[in-house]
């Protein structure tokens, strides 16, 4: 055993470059990231020796990225071949000469186990504020989409089987409205730091954290802060909605259920921004179970958890008012 543990370590330690170099790695911050959800079963997506690339767009720039890959609500261990990162092209195109081979401790391939999510090696792209990078996924194996968003993405799948990861034009591109796997894309940065809105529809229609951060990157005294959203469908605050138990699983995990996942898994997360309680206001007996209806005192204990919780891990909190709504639109 003691020859064991003695082995691993030193693999640990080729594999981070060695004790030394490690502490040279430069901080990260998540730049962009999404929440996602369980889908309902028969509408789980299957795919098999096949390419995914999936479009996100940055908030902060930075010299170097770290993808990070999810298999949260899995069943199965997600067989991930290769990936690789890349400036966005036009469609399903990457910008020639930008794609970056992404690795995991050392390796090209990595297995990411249910309920899981990995985090790649860094890698220098030079990524801009804003700029929109492709993030290529081969999966050599059957991999159901069960950890995926709803309503979001701007993303393709290859139809012609095998690794297409490097290819600039992705062969027999189809759209896929998600981002299946892929949960975040940190930024290296100096003394950056995240704003991450936890958030549900209402943000997914206004696009209000895209706006945010598109003023703070135009100002050199608050150019350091990048935002994520993690806006789901549908979302509360009090009540899962994810499982196969559950009456409505593409609304996904309840905002304090995802709040350690969702915010203290961002790198850099020092603010959060909460915009969520019409779901739970008005969801019950229409989208969810009338037994499920909350009163005004659930909701501020809900919102003083919150407040407790980012205070204890030394964040900011904010919260946004729930604007007037007429709640025929419920009926």
């Amino acid at each position: 055993m003691r020859f064991l543990l003695a082995g691993v370590l030193a693999a640990i330690g080729v594999a981070a470059g060695g004790g030394a170099l490690a502490h040279k790695d430069p901080a990260f911050v998540a730049s962009w990231s999404v929440g996602h959800i369980q889908p309902l079963p028969e509408n789980v997506a299957t795919y098999n020796n096949q390419t995914l690339r999936e479009v996100v767009r940055l908030s902060a720039g930075g010299e170097y990225v770290r993808v990070s890959i999810a298999n949260t609500f899995g069943s199965e261990t997600l067989a991930v071949g290769e990936a690789r990162v890349a400036a966005s092209g036009a469609g399903a195109a990457i910008v020639p000469g930008t794609s970056r081979l992404l690795t995991f401790g050392g390796e090209r391939s990595i297995a990411v186990r249910p309920g899981s999510r990995v985090l790649s090696d860094p890698v220098r792209l030079n990524a801009k504020p804003l700029q929109q990078l492709s993030i290529s996924l081969y999966l050599p194996n059957a991999a159901a989409a069960e950890t995926t968003t709803l309503f979001q993405g701007a993303s393709f799948v290859s139809l012609s089987s095998g690794n297409h990861t490097g290819a600039v034009e992705l062969p027999s591109a189809s759209p896929v409205a998600a981002w299946p796997f892929v949960f975040s894309v940190n930024v290296s940065s100096k003394k950056g730091e995240s704003i991450v809105a936890l958030t549900d529809s209402a943000t997914l229609t206004s696009e209000w954290p895209r706006f945010l951060g598109e003023r703070l990157q135009a100002r050199s005294s608050t150019d350091h802060l990048a935002v994520v959203s993690m806006a789901l469908a549908g979302n509360r605050m009090l009540h899962n909605s994810a499982g196969p138990a559950g009456p409505n699983p593409q609304w996904g995990q309840s905002l304090l259920t995802r709040f350690d996942r969702d915010l203290l898994g961002q790198a850099g997360a020092r603010h959060l921004i909460v915009f969520i309680g019409l779901n739970d206001i008005a969801g019950p007996g229409a989208f969810y179970p009338a037994a499920e209806a909350i009163t005004v005192e659930d909701l501020i204990a809900g919102y003083r958890q919150l407040i407790a919780r980012a205070r204890e891990q030394g964040l900011t909190i904010q919260a946004c008012t729930l604007p007037p709504m007429d709640l025929r639109v419920f009926r």
